[in-house]
């Protein structure tokens, strides 16, 4: 979907790259942004400890930036793996979130029996999740203390596949 930087930080996506997404939302206020972040060493437990605080040091600008805008909403999107990034904006900004994921178990060696942190967080602050497959849905009722009601499944949509793609 374009030429995105992978310089880590926020990036604002240009809406070209989203036009019909954009049309059916259909408000000059919507704006899309992507966060790219390093995680080279995120089976090391020190090193990885090392890297989240310094997202969480370069995410404070980020943040100051976000509540002085005032969004209505905001969704975060992303996949398990995502979650301290997730829990720190969570926890650090006052407007309404939702969170979609994308992928709410290890697959290849899924254990429902341990919920993962911030499947946990979101359970116990009662936060909306949207999921995209029918997959997602089933794998996330599967962990314990689930409010079914906040978990929200919503298919990929035209908008964000096949005609978000230039040449197609």
């Amino acid at each position: 979907l374009g030429n995105f930087s992978n310089k880590e930080g926020v990036h604002q996506i240009d809406s070209k790259y989203f036009m019909d997404f954009h049309k059916y939302i259909n408000s000059e206020y919507f704006r899309m942004f992507y966060i790219c972040t390093s995680r080279p060493f995120k089976r090391v437990p020190i090193l990885r400890n090392i890297m989240k605080l310094w997202r969480n040091i370069e995410y404070i600008p980020i943040l100051k930036k976000i509540k002085k805008e005032k969004y209505d909403l905001i969704n975060l999107v992303g996949r398990i793996d995502c979650e301290d990034d997730f829990l720190l904006f969570h926890k650090n900004l006052d407007s309404k979130i939702i969170t979609s994921l994308h992928e709410v178990c290890n697959h290849s060696n899924p254990n429902f029996e341990t919920t993962p942190v911030i499947l946990k967080y979101l359970f116990d602050k009662k936060k909306e999740i949207v999921v995209h497959s029918r997959n997602s849905y089933n794998d996330i009722i599967r962990y314990k203390d689930v409010s079914r009601e906040r978990i929200h499944h919503i298919n990929f949509g035209i908008f964000e596949t096949y005609k978000t793609i230039k040449g197609v």
